[in-house]
């Protein structure tokens, strides 16, 4: 129940939200709280990063990424998990090499794309991005770019459409063939 409460008031990183559990539940006052939220992060993190490398790749993941290098697409990660742990699931799915760059937290995903722009070069009319969250949604129009809705689609608006990553591949690569 205490997670539940924090969960509905709190918003943040894992650090943010396991701080206010931490201290609404495990913290006794006058005492440092910051041992107890290391350690919570630090069991949470290795539990989640457990996971994320063992879980099934989505759907045509990997046909999509191929898809658009092929085509001289520049591929570009960038997720809310923190850097370092980020950096740990890529290159336990061997995954690290299929991008450009990969950004996670603490830098926020509009900050990444505006990143991207300035040293690319690109035009936020020419960068797609693909997301099941709406923190994804909010990084794209925030600085412009298409966004294209994928998985759960958290925070999808009424009207748009939710792309299987297959699609993605005639939608972003114009054929469904990789050549």
């Amino acid at each position: 129940m205490a997670m539940k409460a924090v969960l509905a008031s709190i918003t943040g990183d894992r650090h943010t939200i396991l701080e206010a559990y931490a201290k609404r539940v495990l913290v006794q006052p006058g005492e440092s709280a910051r041992q107890i939220v290391d350690d919570l992060v630090a069991a949470y993190s290795s539990m989640v990063d457990a996971a994320v490398v063992s879980a099934p790749e989505m759907p045509g993941a990997t046909r999509l990424l191929e898809a658009l290098r092929c085509r001289g697409r520049k591929l570009y990660l960038s997720s809310a998990t923190p850097f370092d742990n980020l950096q740990g699931i890529m290159a336990k799915r061997n995954w690290a090499d299929r991008f450009d760059g990969i950004f996670g937290g603490p830098t926020s995903k509009a900050d990444v794309l505006r990143h991207v722009m300035s040293v690319t070069g690109l035009c936020s009319n020419t960068i797609a991005v693909v997301g099941d969250g709406e923190d994804d949604r909010c990084s794209a129009m925030s600085v412009g770019c298409t966004f294209f809705p994928v998985g759960e689609a958290r925070g999808t608006l009424a009207h748009e459409k939710i792309y299987t990553l297959s699609e993605l591949i005639t939608v972003l690569c114009g054929s469904k063939e990789i050549p």
